[in-house]
């Protein structure tokens, strides 16, 4: 088994201490699970970071036109 790495990156647009699960809103029951999203390299998770986003329950998250 891999050790476990000491930091893990989140692809979001604020700055957390902690990270709380939540449930995910998915088409289906397997997209919903309770969970985080997280990676061992920053790169995996800057796409989940750009802007374009839509974040409605977060501070400053807009609808797309």
């Amino acid at each position: 088994m891999k050790d476990k790495p000491k930091v893990v990156y989140h692809g979001s647009q604020y700055l957390f201490d902690v990270l709380i699960p939540r449930q995910a809103k998915g088409q289906c029951e397997a997209e919903s699970q309770i969970g985080i999203y997280a990676a061992t390299t920053m790169e995996e998770t800057i796409p989940f970071a750009l802007p374009f986003r839509y974040y409605p329950d977060e501070p400053g998250g807009q609808a797309l036109p």
